[in-house]
């Protein structure tokens, strides 16, 4: 395994740059980078770019300048380490992984819109899909349209996503509510009677034998061969909004606003769901980490940590106060979840979480001192924390010191080095 415990939070990791949505991504097969392409047809904000992270510090290392419109679409080629990216511009350019620069451009057909872009498994065809419906098969190696394949009769929507099944063969997810396959070597294009809705997801099963779509709330395994439904199943409360298979053993995961799956493509049961999640866009090849999109920005979950999902990235609810501690480069957050979280900077990994049950800390400040870290809450106490001691203490625990403003057994509750007189219901430390 490329990582065994990756610098980054026990929950959600946002990462963000981007200024515009984001179209697409994926992780590099050794899970150590993240690729990421935005744009949008909102004026004043051309973001247009490719970005590219590392999977390890959960900072962004590069960003790529090239394309005029929206970027659409990303594939990545391991045996060249060459990201290959498409936009609505009408071209589609190559980048060098490693120098990130660009090696070469192609504008199969000017001035016609590109909806994505999909590599063979043999890595020697590129798929091209435009808004016109028709599809280009571009030979990698001679530089030249290996096939055509026309789709007519559909919507404006043009062909939304594309995959492989063999080397002749590709499937096409057209307008969001048809099914076909293409063969590359007749150009036909033979169209499936499955009832697939509209903002349907889909893939291929491992094997290929198997188209995997939602409908709905709905997820359905249609046998290619004898074009019929074999599997029609139920959990998910809400829309399916991305169906994909874990490449290390074949299982399908799917994803709705609320919640992941994932089953068991033998049984066909539901091994486990994941509470709060998203657009699941890719998947590391050793099926560890999700790559989920959200608008702008972009979040990694650690399926082998197995943690709940966290909504806004390192806390459940809002942030409203924070602090940094930096003679011990730690930073302070507090949220409505009644969590404190410690966090190493400038790593920005969590390393320490105390719950407060019961109560909201809704206020925080450092002493003069900066040795003691003080929380006030919304039932009268105040907590009061050495920051040496959080220092020394990471991964063993803490025990915060609490105390509340009582004129009779403030006393009892105050911590070693901590004066505190009190008057008229209120308490003064000296620290």
């Amino acid at each position: 395994m490329a990582l065994s415990k990756p610098n980054i939070s026990e929950k959600f990791i946002l990462l963000e740059g981007h200024s515009s949505k984001i179209n697409s991504g994926f992780i590099t097969p050794d899970s150590k980078y993240i690729v990421t392409c935005a744009g949008s047809g909102t004026v004043g904000n051309p973001d247009n770019t490719i970005r590219i992270w590392s999977l390890i510090t959960m900072t962004q290392e590069a960003i790529l300048y090239g394309h005029k419109d929206r970027v659409i679409s990303l594939c990545y080629n391991p045996d060249s380490h060459t990201i290959i990216s498409a936009s609505y511009d009408s071209k589609i350019m190559f980048w060098d992984f490693y120098t990130r620069s660009l090696s070469a451009q192609i504008c199969p057909i000017p001035d016609k819109h590109i909806m994505c872009i999909q590599l063979s498994p043999k890595r020697n065809f590129l798929a091209i899909s435009y808004r016109n419906s028709s599809i280009f098969i571009w030979d990698l190696k001679t530089s030249i349209i290996k096939a055509t394949l026309e789709v007519s009769n559909i919507n404006y929507s043009g062909i939304n996503k594309m995959a492989f099944s063999t080397k002749n063969t590709i499937f096409l997810l057209v307008g969001y509510n048809k099914l076909a396959a293409g063969n590359i070597k007749t150009q036909n294009v033979k169209f499936f009677k499955c009832p697939i809705y509209g903002d349907s997801s889909f893939c291929l099963s491992k094997d290929k034998k198997s188209v995997i779509f939602s409908q709905k709330n709905d997820l359905i395994i249609w046998d290619i061969q004898n074009n019929i439904s074999k599997y029609k199943l139920k959990e998910h409360k809400y829309s399916i909004i991305s169906t994909n298979i874990l490449k290390s053993n074949g299982n399908i995961i799917t994803s709705s606003i609320f919640a992941t799956i994932i089953w068991d493509y033998e049984s066909m049961k539901k091994l486990k769901m994941i509470d709060h999640t998203g657009n699941i866009i890719n998947i590391s090849d050793d099926s560890r980490f999700l790559l989920m999109s959200f608008g702008k920005g972009i979040r990694v979950y650690d399926m082998e940590m197995g943690y709940n999902l966290d909504m806004f990235g390192v806390h459940n609810w809002p942030i409203y106060a924070a602090i940094d501690m930096p003679i011990y480069d730690f930073s302070i957050t507090i949220a409505f979840d009644q969590i404190l979280k410690v966090w190493k900077m400038p790593e920005r990994k969590l390393v320490y979480e105390i719950m407060y049950k019961n109560e909201c800390i809704n206020s925080i400040c450092l002493s003069k001192s900066k040795n003691y870290l003080i929380l006030g809450s919304n039932i009268g106490k105040i907590h009061v924390l050495n920051n040496k001691s959080i220092y020394e203490t990471i991964g063993r625990g803490i025990n915060p010191c609490v105390f509340k403003p009582d004129p009779e057994r403030s006393e009892n509750y105050a911590p070693k080095d901590i004066a505190i007189e009190v008057y008229e219901g209120l308490v003064k430390m000296k620290l």
